[in-house]
């Protein structure tokens, strides 16, 4: 493929990203060789919002091979991460990511959701704790109180 036609496939590829089109823009972008950095990471938001975590981590990561501080590349790792449910990965990630470019919005927001996520996720099981360590030591006060 020539290097317009490759210019040109990227840029309808990118337009079928814009309009939600994802497995056109999946398919499209397939085709291109060596991928840009930018292809990458639309490629990757099109994986994501399919649910297709793994193949949005790959190309996430090749993008950052290419280009290990770009952004764009970052927070679609962070989503991929997010959406496989690892939300501890996504939490450094964001974190060491918002060392390199702090003001980032989507950093931020990400951030934000990460950390929502995360505590909703331990409410549940602090609060099973506490009663069952409520329980466990009324009980043991109650076991204690009959020894003696």
């Amino acid at each position: 493929m020539d290097p317009v036609g490759i210019a040109d496939n990227e840029r309808n590829a990118a337009k079928f990203f814009k309009s939600q089109k994802y497995n056109e823009s999946i398919d499209l972008y397939a085709s291109i060789p060596d991928l840009s950095v930018v292809g990458l990471c639309n490629r990757s938001g099109c994986h994501a919002a399919l649910g297709n975590w793994n193949s949005a981590k790959a190309d996430s990561n090749k993008a950052l091979e290419m280009n290990p501080n770009y952004a764009k590349a970052l927070c679609r790792l962070a989503v991929a991460e997010i959406g496989s449910g690892d939300l501890v990965t996504a939490s450094n990630l964001i974190e060491r990511s918002l060392l390199l470019h702090p003001s980032n919005q989507e950093l931020l927001r990400l951030k934000e959701e990460v950390h929502r996520k995360i505590s909703n996720e331990e409410e549940p099981e602090r609060i099973c704790y506490i009663t069952q360590a409520q329980s466990h030591d009324h009980g043991h006060t109650h076991d204690h109180g009959h020894t003696h």
